[in-house]
């Protein structure tokens, strides 16, 4: 993720914070936030209303910078595409489809699952641009999601 776009998302969620009134907790929450994770867990503190307002603005920041070319489509290393992406997200994006077409994973939990890789693989259209330490923490986020998801296959699917 660029500077940009992690300078836009704070712009996004300080508007939010004052527009809408945030708690204490959630806004130190943010604050103290280290790595996506953390971050994810602060949703949890704002109310319904709030969540979906943030969402909302911030999927619009974060589309808007995102590169396009003529035909509107995300360049190669988006989400469709394998560009500079590190061996890691290839894996986790391998694991994600397989543990998607097990039998025993509910329908609710493949739905999530494609969405939050959706989500995450977002920000992989500008790989190419990223310095070395920012693929690397890229590349060990993936590590760990696709290692999560093979241990899910394994319990649950008899990989």
């Amino acid at each position: 993720m660029t500077d940009a776009m992690v300078n836009k998302m704070k712009s996004v969620a300080v508007q939010h914070c004052n527009d809408d009134k945030w708690d204490a907790a959630v806004l130190k929450c943010f604050v103290d936030g280290k790595v996506a994770d953390d971050i994810e867990k602060c949703d949890k503190g704002l109310t319904k209303d709030q969540k979906e307002k943030f969402d909302k603005d911030l999927e619009a920041a974060m589309a808007a910078m995102m590169p396009k070319d003529g035909s509107g489509a995300a360049p190669a290393g988006a989400a469709g595409g394998d560009g500079d992406l590190p061996a890691e997200c290839k894996d986790y994006k391998a694991a994600m489809e397989k543990l998607a077409a097990c039998d025993k994973l509910p329908k609710e939990s493949k739905d999530a699952l494609k969405q939050g890789y959706d989500a995450m693989s977002q920000g992989w259209a500008q790989v190419g641009a990223l310095p070395p330490e920012a693929k690397k923490a890229m590349a060990d986020g993936c590590k760990q999601g696709a290692d999560a998801l093979v241990q899910t296959g394994k319990a649950l699917c008899g990989w």
